[in-house]
């Protein structure tokens, strides 16, 4: 099942970006939030602390994940990227090393189908700048580059 927030990618917007996010909150709030139709936002993947990764739209549709924001000159970062969710309170936890590691492969699967496709944070497209921090404190260290945060 997926979730209700997306729609079918147009034919002009190919994956460019993978925009990581924090949750703000636990796995399976954030996994109801994104499948509520009147939340109005989603993702392609969420990855919990334990290493899960769930799937909740098909990459042929766009999710809302990034709300206003620019990358690259582009103004439509949902129809150009991959957005991931990642189970996290900012300031409040650490980062494990089995979600790290399931993001870095999930990251590597992405990239085996759509070529060294660049990893950003929220925070970094996000618009007006400083709108949004997350994923704060995240291990960009153990992502292969391209990276741009």
């Amino acid at each position: 099942m997926w979730t209700p927030n997306r729609r079918a990618r147009p034919a002009w917007a190919k994956i460019r970006v993978i925009v990581l996010h924090s949750t703000g909150g636990a796995f399976a709030g954030a996994v109801a939030w994104l499948m509520n139709k009147s939340s109005q936002v989603s993702a392609h993947y969420v990855v919990s602390r334990a290493g899960q990764v769930k799937k909740l739209a098909p990459l042929s549709d766009v999710t809302w994940h990034a709300g206003k924001a620019e990358w690259r000159g582009e103004t439509r970062v949902n129809d150009i990227s991959v957005g991931i969710e990642m189970e996290h309170i900012d300031g409040r936890q650490d980062w494990p090393a089995k979600q790290v590691a399931a993001v870095v492969a999930l990251i590597g699967a992405l990239r085996a189908v759509y070529g060294p496709l660049p990893v950003t944070s929220h925070a970094y497209v996000a618009r007006p700048r400083g709108r949004k921090q997350d994923p704060l404190g995240f291990q960009w260290a153990k992502v292969p580059p391209p990276t741009e945060v």
